[in-house]
């Protein structure tokens, strides 16, 4: 299957994958499809979309958002978002404040993150509150980790991050290893 639109380079395909641009015709998804592909992996350009979101009023703020979390070019129309995603190497780190109106957001970005085993590395040094929600949300991107045969380490978790982990028993939802500093 060729590549659609405009591309200047391509990640590696995996097996599954089924690289391509789609714009108004799905055409080239039904033909991938039809071929066995069971993954599409969208590439996209949106440095213009984080730097002014104010030129595309038809994207509700919720993808405006989604956005502006895992961004560094952020200049969205209200704010910056309470937390940011930043990816470095292996790393995921998280920055910010993670409550129960982010937890949606934070697993989103989580499941969509692209980790390898035998390890993910979450560090929330520059964390600032995670509440329930976010912990939660946590717990069940581990348990799906766990489930691909990847083990959850959490690096630079405040004393109140791993009480809240203690009391609502989520080692029991999915074993997390505690480390680095704050650990």
């Amino acid at each position: 299957m060729r590549a659609h639109g405009l591309v200047g380079e391509i990640p590696a395909a995996a097996a599954a994958d089924h690289v391509c641009w789609v714009y108004e015709d799905d055409e080239a998804t039904r033909r991938a499809l039809d071929e066995g592909f069971t993954g599409l992996r969208v590439v996209a350009e949106v440095s213009a979309l984080a730097a002014s979101t104010r030129h595309r009023p038809d994207l509700g703020a919720e993808a405006l958002a989604d956005v502006a979390t895992g961004h560094p070019l952020v200049h969205a129309p209200e704010a910056v978002p309470p937390f940011r995603v930043f990816v470095e190497g292996t790393t995921i780190a998280l920055a910010g404040s993670i409550d129960t109106f982010g937890a949606g957001r934070l697993s989103r970005v989580l499941a969509g993150s692209r980790v390898q085993p035998p390890t993910a590395v979450l560090d929330l040094t520059a964390v600032e509150f995670l509440d329930v929600a976010a912990c939660r949300a946590l717990a069940r991107w581990a348990r799906d980790l766990a489930a691909r045969s990847i083990a959850l380490e959490m690096r630079g978790t405040s004393p109140l991050t791993r009480r809240v982990w203690q009391v609502l028993a989520l080692s029991e939802v999915a074993a997390v290893t505690f480390a680095g500093e704050g650990a």
